[in-house]
């Protein structure tokens, strides 16, 4: 065992800094290392993750042995976190997972989602009509978190003025969910979660009751379609629609934020690729894939051995976690020829940028299409993209990696 490599800490701020490194090394090591660092096994090379990732020997449900193991008023909090997370899809097994996944995969089928394309391209267009002539901007905080959070505003039927709230509560929520080293994150995230459940609570009541009125129509939106999934055989409970809607709330800002964040950066540092783009917009599909698979948002997902797993030279024993390490994966050079190039004739080339298997990332399908979109729309307006001097600190949480923030500069074009 690499003595050194075992003691890393994935989550330090300056191995976020560059991750990319780290993973060479850790598959040059064989990609296969148990951390004493984190108490997990660390899988770097594409073939095991991918193979980690489809097997029924692992398990998804981490939520209710951690709770089991805590204890005072530690194991009361995450608790109350659970309560709400013990129905989230990225949280269970089948077959309960099966059912839950096989209704709610309806309203993210690629089809249905492009009913709401013009309503995508009208909000992605208004954000960036709210930034004028200006030459600068912080494109997290005035673009790309503000795109998803509006378009699950108008999915919901919330109001354009709940960003901010959503911000809070993503920001929350993300301390337990992602990882944080903050030492009141699971207090935050419990008090983030009482917040949501309310708020939702009131607006699937409200909203049920409107649905209920002689002659009601339901719409296209996301919620109505939550709602009259609880009519289906075996259909959602108000406990299951209430955690999806927070769930989702959570989820979609966050990852298509970080994506457009990642993005941007790349592109701004290929200058050739943004080029291309720019000459010819039928890449940016293929494009959006390959920038998911060059530096993704989700850099680690979290597995539970449900048994025995002989992997090569190594045994992991029943109720060991595995990290499996996507970002390293998809630099794999033995997968990906010349894996550090950004080549946008690659598609989407199996990279697992968002998973892959039964817990494929739900949203997927939402985070192309709003990515997509939002590139389409920010070439036909600016001419450029520039970085101004700045240094550029990264997030260093276990399952989330992106820019902190980041400072652009616009040229927009003549008109």
């Amino acid at each position: 065992m690499d003595t050194a490599l075992s003691h890393v800490k994935l989550n330090a701020p300056e191995t976020a800094q560059n991750v990319y490194p780290l993973y060479e090394e850790l598959r040059a090591a064989g990609g296969i290392l148990w951390s004493q660092q984190h108490k997990a096994w660390l899988i770097s090379s594409y073939d095991t993750v991918k193979k980690l990732l489809l097997s029924t020997e692992t398990s998804v449900e981490k939520l209710s042995p951690f709770v089991n193991q805590t204890s005072g008023a530690l194991k009361t909090t995450v608790a109350e976190i659970n309560e709400v997370m013990a129905h989230w899809l990225p949280f269970i097994d089948p077959p309960e997972h099966t059912r839950l996944r096989m209704i709610l995969q309806k309203s993210f089928n690629p089809r249905v989602l492009q009913a709401h394309e013009p309503m995508m391209r009208n909000v992605i267009r208004s954000v960036i009509d709210e930034l004028g002539a200006r030459d600068e901007i912080d494109f997290l905080d005035e673009f790309a978190f503000q795109v998803p959070a509006l378009i699950i505003t108008e999915l919901y039927g919330m109001p354009r003025s709940s960003v901010g709230l959503i911000k809070i509560w993503a920001a929350g929520l993300g301390e337990f969910v992602l990882g944080s080293n903050k030492a009141d994150r699971y207090e935050t995230s419990a008090v983030m979660i009482k917040e949501m459940k309310s708020y939702f609570s009131g607006l699937v009541a409200t909203r049920s009751a409107e649905l209920a009125q002689p002659g009601a129509q339901p719409t296209e939106s996301l919620l109505d379609k939550l709602l009259l999934a609880r009519s289906e055989p075996d259909g959602l409970t108000d406990d299951e629609v209430i955690s999806t809607l927070i769930l989702i709330l959570f989820a979609a800002p966050e990852t298509t934020a970080s994506m457009l964040m990642n993005g941007m950066l790349c592109l701004i540092l290929h200058k050739s690729k943004l080029r291309e783009l720019a000459t010819d917009r039928t890449l940016i599909g293929p494009a959006i894939d390959e920038l998911i698979r060059f530096d993704g948002p989700v850099p680690t997902v979290v597995r539970v051995a449900r048994k025995d797993l002989e992997l090569g030279d190594h045994m992991i024993r029943s109720g060991d976690r595995i990290f499996l390490l996507l970002k390293s994966a998809n630099r794999d050079p033995q997968q990906f020829p010349n894996a550090d190039a950004l080549d946008f004739s690659r598609g989407r080339s199996q990279h697992v940028g968002f998973g892959m298997g039964i817990h494929l990332c739900l949203g997927a399908p939402l985070a192309r299409l709003e990515a997509r979109i939002a590139l389409e729309e920010l070439l036909e307006r600016y001419a450029d993209f520039d970085l101004p001097e700045q240094e550029i600190i990264w997030r260093h949480e276990l399952l989330a990696h992106s820019p902190r923030s980041l400072r652009v500069s616009l040229r927009p074009k003549c008109s």
